[in-house]
């Protein structure tokens, strides 16, 4: 890839988590936008942008004294991209208060302070979001260590006392933040009820007024809504990684989403399609919890998941398990109370289904990916299972 290309790649995944990126000339100058004039409504001038710049030959990330993070690359040149701020975690009232009394902030702009940490973009999964830097940083830079540093100010830190006007300001933004850690907690009950299996919870976890005050981060509120989405489907997605499904699935279910949520053509959908990910990752975690089977089971059912587009015989099975097709094929059946072959036709069924919600090709090519390439065997047994033919499902999903 050229040089081009691999920059279009790093900023094609930072636009997909709205943190802004700039391509800079040096000599480096702070402009307040880069922060939408964050610092400069704080008081807070920024003193050591040269320090961004410090690196030559490796990606940086830069923490300030606000804990947020910026990114810088070297380019040739005598250039630079910079991409950020971004934050990692979400701080408690109790955090925000000391930081706020540490950097001798006034009272009047705690809001501002406030706002900050509810609009501006979140890394969800920070292992994830590091593993891409590290691997971007390889190819365009040969090395895939990233530079760490931290910005810190030296500032006094005499006892404040507080006026009456200050205490009800304060008290409005303690009423701010208690909203900000309302949501968190709802999330993360959310996030607990569909680790449970528990749909009706779950969606009603979602549904909180604590969500209702949210503004749209970007101008279109269609982007707005689709990366909403795509932060939820993160959020279920390591949910029902927690009641130890197995990633096979977690993948297969993730990118139908992802491609679903791209193809947004408009607003309306937003909760109705949040309803049916809750319903969907509920359902995944109670028919594929691990655990439920031996591992041996297990193996089985993920095997026949990964090759449902291949000769699933009995003995390949068994081949691949390294036991006996015999004591494989009762073991099966005893565990899960189906035959070897029983089970494999409804899977293969399940994907058929799952590629029809979302639309992806004809049916004779969905009828090959499904292991069943005859397409009227494959519309007979459709048939048969569903009281429909493939054709009459596809339509039925698209006129609702």
């Amino acid at each position: 890839m050229s040089e081009h290309q691999l920059l279009d790649l790093l900023f094609d995944f930072l636009d997909r988590l709205e943190i802004r990126h700039y391509i800079l000339q040096a000599p480096y100058r702070w402009k307040d936008s880069y922060d939408s004039s964050f610092r400069r409504n704080l008081g807070l001038p920024m003193h050591d942008f040269d320090r961004f710049f410090a690196c030559s030959d490796r990606l940086c990330v830069i923490t300030d004294e606000l804990n947020c993070h910026y990114l810088t690359l070297p380019l040739p040149q005598k250039r630079h991209a910079l991409a950020g701020p971004y934050l990692t975690q979400s701080p408690d009232f109790l955090h925000m208060q000391r930081l706020a009394t540490r950097l001798e902030i006034k009272d009047v702009q705690k809001t501002d302070l406030s706002s900050f940490y509810i609009h501006f973009p979140r890394v969800l999964e920070l292992g994830e979001f590091e593993s891409f830097l590290r691997a971007f940083s390889k190819i365009y830079l040969g090395r895939d260590d990233l530079e760490q540093i931290h910005l810190h100010l030296n500032l006094s830190r005499q006892p404040i006392s507080l006026s009456s006007r200050e205490r009800n300001a304060l008290h409005t933004e303690r009423a701010a933040f208690s909203l900000l850690e309302d949501r968190y907690a709802k999330e993360e009950e959310g996030m607990r009820y569909i680790t449970e299996g528990n749909a009706a919870d779950a969606e009603a976890a979602f549904t909180s007024h604590v969500f209702d005050s949210l503004e749209n981060r970007t101008p279109s509120s269609l982007r707005s809504s689709k990366n909403y989405l795509v932060v939820c489907n993160t959020l279920f997605r390591k949910a029902a990684q927690a009641a130890g499904v197995h990633p096979y699935y977690l993948n297969e279910i993730s990118r139908k989403f992802a491609i679903r949520i791209e193809n947004l053509q408009e607003i309306s959908p937003n909760f109705s399609f949040r309803r049916d990910m809750i319903h969907q990752y509920c359902n995944l975690v109670q028919s594929h919890q691990g655990g439920q089977y031996s591992k041996l089971v297990d193996r089985i059912r993920n095997y026949i998941d990964a090759n449902l587009d291949g000769n699933l015989t009995l003995q390949h099975i068994a081949d691949d398990c390294s036991v006996n097709k015999s004591y494989l094929s009762a073991r099966f059946r005893r565990e899960t109370g189906q035959t070897l072959s029983s089970y494999i036709l409804s899977r293969r069924l399940d994907r058929a289904i799952c590629l029809l919600n979302i639309d992806a090709g004809s049916i004779q090519e969905i009828a090959a990916a499904c292991g069943i390439p005859d397409l009227s065997y494959f519309t007979k047994l459709f048939h048969r299972e569903k009281g429909m033919t493939p054709s009459q499902y596809r339509k039925m999903i698209q006129s609702s």
